[in-house]
């Protein structure tokens, strides 16, 4: 029989030491960065009633991690905190004044669609703005993404800005049935554009759209390249949906935040709720979006409050792979006392402690195995206190 008590379920991880204090790190500078936008913290609950996360046909949706309570109600563990923080603004701020602003860290829970090695349980960070469909809130969210990024010392990215709605008025415009527009999708999901060119070739569309659509979905670019996509397809009602898109770029242009900013239409398949502009943030060394965020005007309806809203979320599991090998190496002391007085080596340690310095009391009693111990776990020096005097030991060569 297999002995599970010593192992970890798929699609999670421990975190130790330097790594763990890292990740504690980066959630409170993160938690605090938003917070200094004027964003009010919120607190959910790891699990509530499945409804909160599901449509219609949640039992159909393989995502949910779901579970019955001795009442035989079903839940669901929290796979997003949009859900949560919309059922929490229909609840509790029906009357209170809009915009309402949000932000959170908190763990999710979620079985991929793909299993490739991704994690089930990931921390998330990020902002909920609810009550305002202007062009300044959504200038406003990328624009804390990309500083709150910053401010971490993250400075080599890219966003990655499209629209949820060009490609389905795209399909309108082409007069494509439900069936054809849901078998592209899964293409664009799949990242499969070979098949997607076949397809389109096979449900005949002409060459010159053929070429087109393929390109929107291998190509992106800066401003000329959205010039040239409003071009190409200027007799398709899908070109309006575009302007939104020049409207962004000029206000982060005098917030001398554009060169930040990639137009990339291949993003469609993340839009699975949203009605407006939507973004992923890409840096170098990670394979997967650090931020995804959009605008989801409708989906507050669905909780019985109908108000335009946007956000992001952050992964700050992500954060934690990037900035690993920049993490800075906190002096860590070893000390041992050599004869009975505990309060003098007591007193001076803490001093120590009192600046900053990390200092771990050795349970040995004789010098060679607190030296042996010390260099194994990588401390700086050994701190030895003998006759009311403390002598430094270096353990490691490049000590300071």
């Amino acid at each position: 029989m297999k002995n599970y008590r010593l192992k970890t379920s798929e699609g999670v991880r421990d975190y130790l030491g330097n790594e763990a204090l890292l990740k504690e790190k980066v959630e409170t500078n993160v938690r605090n960065f938003l917070l200094h936008y004027g964003y009010e913290l919120v607190k959910t609950p790891t699990f509530e009633y499945v409804d909160v996360f599901a449509t219609e046909d949640f039992f159909q949706q393989p995502d949910l991690y779901t579970l019955i309570n001795r009442q035989g109600e079903f839940l669901a563990l929290r796979n997003d905190m949009t859900s949560s923080i919309a059922r929490v603004v229909a609840t509790k701020c029906q009357n209170e004044i809009l915009p309402k602003k949000y932000c959170y860290v908190e763990n999710t829970f979620r079985y991929p669609l793909r299993y490739q090695g991704k994690s089930h349980e990931f921390t998330q960070a990020g902002i909920e703005l609810i009550g305002d469909g202007s062009i300044k809130s959504d200038v406003e969210v990328i624009k804390i993404a990309i500083q709150s990024l910053i401010s971490l010392g993250i400075k080599s990215f890219s966003v990655h800005v499209g629209y949820s709605q060009f490609l389905e008025t795209l399909f309108d415009d082409l007069k494509l049935n439900f069936n054809q527009k849901q078998i592209i999708q899964n293409f664009i999901d799949m990242k499969d554009f070979v098949s997607f060119k076949d397809y389109l070739k096979q449900i005949k569309l002409d060459k010159e759209m053929i070429d087109t659509m393929t390109n929107l979905m291998l190509s992106a670019g800066k401003l000329s390249y959205l010039e040239t996509v409003k071009k190409k397809l200027a007799k398709y009602s899908c070109s309006k949906c575009l302007q939104r898109l020049f409207d962004l770029y000029h206000h982060l242009e005098k917030l001398h935040l554009e060169q930040y900013i990639v137009f990339d239409f291949s993003i469609y398949s993340y839009a699975k709720y949203y009605t407006g502009i939507i973004f992923q943030i890409f840096t170098l060394g990670l394979g997967r979006p650090i931020v995804s965020g959009g605008r989801y005007d409708s989906f507050l309806k669905k909780f019985g409050f109908d108000a335009p809203a946007i956000g992001f979320g952050m992964d700050v599991d992500g954060l934690v792979d990037l900035l690993k090998d920049f993490i800075k190496k906190e002096k860590r002391f070893l000390s041992i006392v050599l004869d009975d007085n505990l309060l003098f080596s007591e007193t001076e340690n803490n001093k120590r402690r009192e600046k900053g310095l990390i200092i771990d009391e050795c349970l040995f009693d004789n010098l060679d195995e607190a030296i042996k111990y010390g260099k194994e776990k990588n401390y700086n020096s050994l701190l030895v206190y003998q006759n009311n005097q403390v002598k430094i030991i270096q353990l490691e060569d490049d000590n300071i």
